[in-house]
């Protein structure tokens, strides 16, 4: 359920830190830059390997701050299958 994922950090998950390590760069290049970035990759899951597009955006509060960086997950592996 979504429950259990959404608001955890990567180590409360359980997932690997040397696959996330990357992940965390492009959040602290997010945060520092203010620019979205918009990235496909594979993944290994107990099911084998998955693909998904990702979308890292900061989120700014009323003056224009950067506050947080929130992260869009879609899996595109059946699409990816269709190739």
């Amino acid at each position: 359920p979504k429950s259990a994922v959404v608001g955890k950090t990567w180590s409360e998950l359980n997932i690997s830190s040397a696959l996330m390590e990357y992940q965390d760069a492009q959040r602290e290049l997010v945060l520092q830059s203010g620019s979205e970035i918009k990235r496909e990759t594979p993944f290994p899951t107990s099911q084998g390997i998955r693909h998904y597009k990702y979308i890292l955006s900061p989120l700014t509060n009323e003056v224009g701050e950067i506050d947080a960086v929130i992260s869009c997950v879609q899996d595109v592996t059946a699409r990816d299958a269709l190739k």
